[in-house]
């Protein structure tokens, strides 16, 4: 049964902590305090970086994308943020 196994919220322009996913594809949650674009970025420990998510967002609606071809130890990094503004990412595997 899929379950969560990692998650983090985080403020403005940054990068979560790292993580690790052991199997392709896995489900990603995000949520953002604002309404505007976004995106969001998987980055691998070697630096390879996958945009996985370039759209515009409303405030606290919950959007949902699978990743592909990602696994291992992991962490995303945020762009198109206000100062200000709050985002939380969920991976589902």
């Amino acid at each position: 049964m899929p379950g969560t196994v990692f998650s983090y919220t985080g403020r403005g322009q940054s990068q979560s902590p790292a993580f690790t996913v052991s199997a392709s594809p896995w489900k990603l949650r995000y949520t953002a305090s604002w309404t505007g674009f976004t995106s969001l970025y998987v980055i691998k420990e070697n630096g390879e970086t996958v945009n996985v998510a370039w759209q515009k967002v409303t405030s606290g609606v919950t959007y949902e994308t699978f990743v592909h071809g990602r696994t291992g130890t992991l962490y995303f990094s945020a762009g198109s943020v206000p100062a200000e503004g709050e985002w939380s990412v969920a991976v589902v595997q």
